[in-house]
């Protein structure tokens, strides 16, 4: 990500599709789009159109409004780990390694799944 396709995505892609939702649903040409603080994203006064507007969510607050950071990447992250650990009790040392070897991301999805 960087400065530029941020740009374009918001004024080729975020506005028009906004403005059509709004006009689908016969509501007023006003929007907020909240964003978390990162290098690549341009200064808020570079993201507007019209009433369509981008504000910056202060630093160290997505923890608490976010409810990916709210427990449940980490939920997420302590069942895989515990699914492979189990994994790995039932499996001998050798077939294990040829099974890591062999993992790909398809692979820990369908795990993910389990």
């Amino acid at each position: 990500m960087n400065t530029h396709i941020f740009k374009q995505w918001f004024f080729d892609e975020f506005v028009p599709k906004v403005e059509k939702h709004l006009e689908e649903k016969k509501l007023p040409r006003q929007a907020l789009l909240l964003i978390d603080i990162a290098p690549s994203y341009p200064e808020v006064e570079d993201l507007k159109s019209g009433n369509i507007k981008t504000i910056f969510v202060p630093a160290y607050v997505t923890s608490l409004i976010q409810p990916m950071d709210q427990g449940v990447i980490n939920d997420l992250k302590l069942k895989y780990q515990k699914f492979i650990l189990t994994r790995i009790s039932e499996e001998d040392a050798a077939s294990l390694i040829q099974q890591i070897k062999k993992t790909n991301v398809k692979n820990a999805i369908y795990w993910l799944v389990e």
